[in-house]
């Protein structure tokens, strides 16, 4: 599994399957639950892309609920 923070968001059980579709799971394919919580600081970069907040997703494509601090999730909260 590749280390570090990926460019676009994509659902981790997308990401993670044999999917040849890298459309499914993207950020406009999910919607937040609203259930939030801190995100530890990792990397001497993490608040460049990220506010610090955990938002709980569900994936449109697999139905898969996970965690992410991704900053496309960020930008679609605040939308």
């Amino acid at each position: 599994m590749a280390k570090g923070f990926p460019i676009t968001f994509r659902c981790g059980n997308c990401r993670s399957t044999t999917n040849s579709d890298s459309r499914t799971g993207r950020a406009h394919r999910v919607t937040l639950t609203g259930k939030t919580k801190p995100h530890k600081r990792q990397g001497r970069y993490f608040m460049r892309h990220a506010d610090g907040t955990s938002r709980q997703y569900r994936c449109l494509d697999c139905g898969h609920v996970g965690w992410s601090s991704h900053n496309d999730l960020i930008k679609y909260a605040k939308a």
